[in-house]
């Protein structure tokens, strides 16, 4: 990942926390008087090495076995609300899809019950929360999270039972 200007950091964090709603051109007017090298930053990029690292370091940290927001019958998917499973634009319903399969050919999890199902979610929620790590780590910090694996495998086996 690229190099980050700590005090660019340091001063989007303070203005995040003062006010969460400000705004990226805020924001990014505010760096450039701190690097030079901000104002040849797109938007984009200014926003996925500041604010936004940011903004994941500030939100609290999510328990496992809690079911992502994105679930449900509706997405937000530029702008417009859709359905799951619902047309694309230009699109009839189902073009393009693979067929789902049939209630008896689902997978044996879905038969366990309901013990089974939990623990994988705070497993699949505790494997999430490390790729989440690694991918917004860089430098010493993507050294940091490998070297915190264990807290990751202790979180998987007491999800288990098997702590």
């Amino acid at each position: 990942m690229a190099d980050t200007n700590d005090r660019v950091m340091a001063m989007v964090e303070k203005e995040l926390q003062a006010d969460p709603e400000i705004s990226n051109e805020d924001l990014r007017t505010k760096a450039e008087k701190l690097d030079e090298g901000v104002a040849r930053m797109s938007a984009r990029q200014f926003n996925a090495r500041y604010p936004l690292q940011v903004k994941r370091r500030l939100r609290p940290r999510r328990s496992g076995g809690r079911k992502s927001a994105r679930r449900g019958a509706g997405r937000k998917r530029g702008g417009k609300t859709r359905a799951a499973g619902g047309a694309k634009r230009g699109r009839p319903a189902g073009a393009g899809r693979k067929a789902r399969r049939p209630a008896a050919a689902k997978s044996a999890r879905a038969t366990r019950g309901g013990q089974e199902d939990g623990t994988r979610g705070r497993v699949r929620a505790t494997m999430l929360d490390f790729a989440r790590d690694l991918a917004s780590a860089d430098g010493a910090g993507l050294v940091d999270v490998i070297a915190g694996v264990d807290g990751y495998v202790d979180r998987v086996l007491e999800a288990t039972g098997r702590s």
